[in-house]
C-alpha cells in the first residue's frame, strides 16, 4: 500500500496515467480514493473570470466575400484603363 504522504501526489491528475501503467495504482485505488474525498461545494465560492476575446462581435463571411470581389473588380478596372492609355 502507499504511505499516507504521498498519497495526494500518486492520484494527482498529472500523473495518475504514468502510475496505472506503472502498476503503483489500479482504477479501483483511483475508484475508492475519489469516493472518499471530502464534498466542499458549500466551502466554495463562484466567480467569473472574463473572457474578451469571447465577446467580440462575429465575423460576417458574407460581406468579407463581397469586400474581396469588390477590391478585385476595381483593381482590374484600373489595370485595364492604365493598358487603354
Amino acid at each position: 500500500m502507499i504511505e499516507q504522504k504521498n498519497v495526494d501526489r500518486v492520484f494527482d491528475v498529472r500523473v495518475q496515467e504514468r502510475n496505472l501503467r506503472a502498476g503503483t495504482i489500479t482504477d479501483q485505488d483511483i475508484s475508492n480514493y475519489v469516493s472518499a474525498l471530502p464534498d466542499l461545494v458549500a466551502q466554495s465560492t463562484s466567480f467569473a473570470t472574463p473572457q474578451p476575446a469571447l465577446d467580440l462581435p462575429p465575423v460576417s463571411t458574407e460581406s468579407s466575400a463581397s469586400e474581396a470581389d469588390d477590391d478585385d473588380d476595381d483593381s482590374n478596372d484600373d489595370s485595364d484603363s492604365e493598358a487603354g492609355e
